[in-house]
C-alpha cells in the first residue's frame, strides 16, 4: 500500500526519519518527504519548514538531471492537491528548476482533473486563475478527444461521490468546473484562428473568468453564462462523453444510485434527454469536429436488450440502439423494473422458463429509484419517443409477461410514470401563452398559475 504513490512506510502512520538519513536523499525524494511530514504532522518543523528553506536554496540542491525527477513531481503535486493546500502549490507550479511543472505540463492539466475528483476547490480554483489549459484554441495542437471525455468522467465522477458523501463541495467543484469548462469550450469554437497567428502563445491561451456563479453578475453576463453552458452540452463531443461515463456506470446492482446523480446534474445544466441524434449521427458530427482530434473516437455498439419474443432460430444478430435514451437507458430500467433479464430469454424452453416478472431481483428502494430515473427522464425528453417507442414496448410487454393481478400492478407503474414524465415534457415544449391557456379554465389562483409555469421542474 501506498499514499500519494509514496512507500506506505512514510506515509501510514508516518515514521520519521533521522534528518541525517533524510538530507542523504536526492533533493525530489526530500522535498516529497517534507509535504508528506507536513500533510500528517502540521505543526513539525522537519515538515514545511524544511520545504521552504528547501525551495528558497534549490539551486545549491540540484546536481544533475536526476536530483528531481518527473514522478517527484507528480508525488507533490498529488500530496498538494489531496491536502488542498494551493499556497504550498504555488511555490511549485511554473519554477524554473522543477521539471514539468509548467502550468501548460500535463502534471498541471492532471492536478486540475484530480482537484474535481477529490473536491480540492481551493486547488480547483488556483489552477483556473493560472490559467492551466484543458482545451486548445490552436488548430495546429488540437484537444484530444480522451482529453475531453477525461475532463467530462473527473467531473461526473464528483458529482457522484459527492451525492453519496453528501458531501455539497463535491458539487460545488464539479458545477465551478462546468462552468470554466463552458466558458473555454465557447471561447475555443468562436475564436479567429487568424487573429491567433499574430498572438503570442499565453495571449492565444483561453483566459478564464473569475466568476465561479450567477451571484453579482450583470444580467448580460448571467444570459451569457447560460449561452456558453447551452452551447457546450448541444456539443455532439460532450454528450459522447457523457453517454460513455453513463455506459461505464451501468454495472451492478447499485448502478442506479450512480445514474440518478448524473442525470440530475446534467439536466440542470441544460442537457435534454429527446435524443435529438441517434448515436451514429452523434459519432459522424464528433468525426467532423474542428476543434478536437477525434481519431481515436470509437462508435457505440450496444446491443438492443429489449425482451421481446421471438421467431427464434430466424434470428441472426441483434440490431445495435441507435437511441440512447429511450432505447438503451429507458429499456434498461424497464427490464430492470420488472426483474426481466433478456439474455436469458434466448430459445423458447428459456422463455417458457424465466418469461415471467421478477420483482424481487432487487431492493424496493431500488425500485424506487428506477422508477424516479423513468419519470425524470421521460420529462426531460425522452417522452419524445413515448408513442413510437417506449409505449409500443410496454403494450408487448404487457401482452407477453403479464400472468396475475399483481403484475399488472407493476406495470402498471411503469406506464404511469412515463405518462407523468409525458405530461412534464408537454408542458416544457408549449409556449408560454399556450401554458397560460391550459390553466385558464382552472380555479387556482394566478399567483399559483404563474409559479407553475414559470417553474416547470419534476
Amino acid at each position: 500500500m501506498s499514499l500519494y504513490g509514496v512507500p506506505a512506510d512514510y506515509a501510514i502512520g508516518m515514521q520519521l526519519e533521522e534528518e541525517e538519513t533524510v538530507k542523504s536523499w536526492r533533493p525530489g525524494s526530500q522535498l516529497v518527504y517534507r509535504l508528506l511530514v507536513h500533510s500528517r504532522h502540521p505543526n513539525d518543523p522537519r515538515g514545511i519548514e524544511e520545504f521552504n528553506t528547501m525551495m528558497q536554496n534549490l539551486a545549491q540542491h540540484i546536481q544533475d538531471e536526476y536530483s528531481i525527477t518527473d514522478k517527484d513531481v507528480v508525488k507533490m503535486f498529488d500530496v498538494l492537491v489531496k491536502e488542498d493546500q494551493p499556497n504550498v502549490l504555488k511555490k511549485i507550479l511554473n519554477h524554473p528548476l522543477i521539471p514539468c511543472a509548467a502550468y501548460t505540463g500535463a502534471i498541471a492539466k492532471n492536478a486540475l482533473k484530480q482537484a474535481i475528483r477529490t473536491g480540492a476547490s481551493k486547488v480547483l480554483e488556483f489552477l483556473i486563475d493560472e490559467n492551466v489549459q484543458v482545451i486548445a484554441t490552436d488548430t495546429a495542437d488540437k484537444t484530444k478527444y480522451d482529453e475531453v471525455r477525461s475532463l467530462i468522467f473527473n467531473i461526473l465522477q464528483s458529482v457522484r461521490i459527492g451525492y453519496h458523501k453528501l458531501n455539497s463541495q463535491h458539487a460545488i467543484v464539479a458545477h465551478k468546473f462546468w462552468t470554466y469548462l463552458a466558458d473555454g469550450w465557447y471561447a475555443a469554437y468562436h475564436s479567429s484562428h487568424k487573429q491567433k497567428d499574430a498572438q503570442s502563445h499565453d495571449e492565444a491561451l483561453i483566459k478564464y473568468t473569475k466568476n465561479d456563479n450567477n451571484d453579482g453578475l450583470s444580467l448580460d453576463d448571467a444570459l451569457m453564462r447560460n449561452r456558453q453552458l447551452k452551447f457546450m452540452i448541444r456539443s455532439p463531443l460532450i454528450m459522447h462523453s457523457i453517454y460513455k461515463y453513463i455506459q461505464s456506470s451501468l454495472n451492478g446492482k447499485k448502478y442506479v444510485s450512480k445514474l440518478k446523480p448524473i442525470i440530475m446534474f446534467v439536466c440542470e445544466h441544460f442537457m435534454t434527454f429527446d435524443d435529438e441524434h441517434d448515436l451514429q449521427e452523434l459519432h459522424r458530427l464528433c468525426e467532423e469536429d474542428v476543434v478536437c482530434d477525434c481519431s481515436a473516437l470509437k462508435p457505440f455498439a450496444i446491443k438492443r436488450s429489449h425482451a421481446l419474443q421471438q421467431q427464434y432460430g430466424a434470428t441472426k444478430n441483434i440490431a445495435n440502439v441507435q437511441l440512447f435514451w429511450s432505447e438503451y437507458i429507458m429499456v434498461k430500467l424497464f427490464n430492470d423494473f420488472l426483474g426481466i433479464d433478456p439474455s436469458k430469454l434466448n430459445t423458447p424452453k428459456r422463455m417458457q422458463q424465466y418469461g415471467g416478472l421478477r420483482t424481487d431481483m432487487y431492493e424496493s428502494s431500488e425500485r424506487e429509484e428506477m422508477l424516479f430515473c423513468v419519470r425524470y427522464i421521460a420529462a426531460n425528453g425522452a417522452a419524445k419517443h413515448l408513442n413510437d417507442t417506449l409505449l409500443p414496448l410496454l403494450i408487448d410487454y404487457k401482452k407477453q409477461f403479464i400472468k396475475n393481478k399483481d403484475d399488472e400492478q407493476e406495470i402498471q407503474r411503469l406506464f404511469d410514470a412515463v405518462e407523468y414524465g409525458n405530461n412534464i415534457w408537454t408542458l416544457k415544449e408549449m409556449r408560454q401563452d399556450e401554458k397560460y391557456q391550459l390553466f385558464d379554465q382552472s380555479a387556482l389562483p394566478f399567483q399559483l398559475i404563474a409559479l407553475i409555469v414559470s417553474f416547470v421542474v419534476l
